[in-house]
């Protein structure tokens, strides 16, 4: 897969805000479902644009554990990512999903790190 980083980088972007939003509605309103899926999501596509922009190989079935591991072979600041609170670190593909609230704003705030960091 050669996508535009420029393009994966805004599409997460888009996924970060879609779970920012639904962590703004009040507590019993908010799908967590949604929050950790777009999240995961994020993280994912963010984390390929870092590798096409820097012309990395991946293959897009790896599980968001080893696509870290390969950014921060190329840029050591990704190891200051913890992706330990997430079920689906290391599942390719993974239908897993969290619905506590307070876990899933942890996986949106891992995003928002790895958003941080690419841009940088």
């Amino acid at each position: 897969m050669k996508t535009n980083p420029e393009y994966l980088l805004s599409k997460a972007q888009k996924k970060i805000q879609e779970a920012e939003d639904e962590l703004m509605k009040p507590n019993e309103d908010v799908v967590a479902f949604s929050v950790c899926n777009q999240s995961k999501m994020a993280i994912k596509i963010l984390l390929e644009s870092y590798l096409i922009k820097n012309n990395l190989n991946f293959n897009e079935q790896e599980p968001l554990a080893l696509l870290l591991e390969r950014c921060a072979t190329y840029n050591p600041n990704f190891k200051s990512i913890d992706l330990s609170n997430m079920n689906c670190r290391n599942t390719p593909n993974s239908q897993n999903y969290c619905d506590d609230i307070a876990k899933v704003s942890s996986c949106l705030t891992v995003a928002k790190q790895i958003e941080k960091l690419i841009a940088n």
